[in-house]
């Protein structure tokens, strides 16, 4: 493990590994220390991430450690212990202290009903902070600070156009009841993050314009979709359940979405990239469905309106072309057609579904509209 690291790091020059109390206590519930909720942390330290459980002194540890050592400065190994390090052992040893002190708030601030979050605008402005005194280097940013380009994916354009800004409830990350819930969200971001990284590489390699991120509405507008299905307010970020009727939304879309746009794509090549992003976002949505089904029936009641409003949005009347998670009683975790093939969603379907109108320009998730030509 500490050959790992000094390998991966030659900016590393002291390993500091322990099984202190609090910080192992975190390791040990598959919990990593990754919640904005004190300034120093966020300065000094950065997100400490919990990596796979691997047998010590083996293959397996190091394998677990590899995804995250060059981006973090400590680590939570599952069930097992802590380590941190840094340029000299100082440093290292610091770092360490300062993942147990965190650990051990953060336990005590779930006993008085949990720790508030810093808001996504103080996170931004300490991580600028850190950055130019040189606490830690941009390589330190990571997606628990709640920004693709602190994840290393940019979001301006080609020809340097300014990315729009995102709109989101003042604590936007969810606190997870169920680990397996937490864990499938971490891994369809990461899946996600990976897409867009990949779409505007394969976009640059081909010469062609990539778009910067629009204006988005993560606040706004699901408190006005919950108002079109019967909801005073909704807020996608309040707790587990809601996170997945918000990932509905978006999942059956997206698969439909690529499906319609299959037949506009010429080049094998994409193509093929295409329908192997195809075949993750179906996975995702498969797992949302399989979810909310298992959900009490308010909340699939809740989900049917979701699809209803997404049907009518779509404006095939006489179609079928949204589907819930229950058909005639029973599970319907794939919506297919009577061949059991996927539905097709055309772009101006899914434009009605992310602006909120037929035949709208603007609105809903992106109020001021999508960037780029659009056909």
């Amino acid at each position: 493990m500490h050959l790992l690291i000094y390998n991966m790091r030659p900016d590393v020059g002291a390993v500091c590994h322990a099984h202190t109390p609090h910080g192992t206590a975190f390791a040990a519930a598959g919990l990593a220390i990754d919640a904005p909720i004190l300034s120093e942390v966020i300065l000094t330290l950065g997100c400490v991430p919990l990596t796979a459980y691997g047998t010590p002194s083996t293959p397996e540890l190091t394998d677990a450690l590899k995804p995250f050592v060059e981006h973090h400065n400590a680590l939570l190994l599952e069930n097992h212990g802590v380590v941190a390090y840094g340029k000299d052992l100082w440093q290292a040893f610091d770092r360490l202290e300062t993942l147990e002190h965190t650990a051990r708030i953060a336990i005590l601030a779930r006993s008085l009903g949990g720790a508030n979050d810093l808001p996504p605008d103080a996170i931004k402005k300490l991580v600028n902070i850190r950055e130019k005194a040189g606490y830690l280097p941009e390589k330190a940013r990571c997606q628990s600070c709640g920004y693709l380009e602190d994840a290393g994916i940019a979001v301006t354009g080609s020809g340097g156009e300014v990315a729009g800004g995102v709109t989101t409830p003042n604590k936007p990350k969810v606190k997870f009841d169920t680990n397996a819930f937490e864990d499938y969200a971490n891994e369809i971001a990461l899946d996600e993050m990976n897409h867009v990284r990949f779409i505007r590489e394969a976009l640059a390699a081909n010469n062609a314009s990539v778009i910067a991120r629009p204006v988005i509405d993560l606040k706004n507008s699901f408190n006005a979709l919950g108002s079109l299905i019967g909801l005073n307010s909704f807020n996608p970020f309040d707790n587990e359940i809601n996170f997945l009727i918000g990932a509905f939304i978006f999942e059956d879309v997206g698969v439909t979405a690529f499906k319609g746009a299959s037949p506009l794509i010429t080049n094998k090549t994409i193509l093929e990239a295409a329908a192997g992003i195809l075949g993750v976002e179906a996975y995702h949505a498969g797992i949302i469905r399989a979810l909310l089904y298992n959900q009490p029936k308010s909340i699939r009641k809740i989900v049917g309106k979701i699809s209803d409003l997404r049907e009518s949005l779509d404006a095939t009347p006489g179609i079928d072309s949204d589907q819930k998670v229950t058909l005639n009683g029973k599970a319907n975790i794939v919506p297919t057609d009577g061949n059991s093939i996927l539905f097709s969603r055309t772009t101006r379907q899914v434009l009605n579904i992310v602006y909120g109108g037929v035949n709208a320009s603007q609105g809903l998730f992106f109020p001021e509209g999508l960037n780029g030509a659009i056909s």
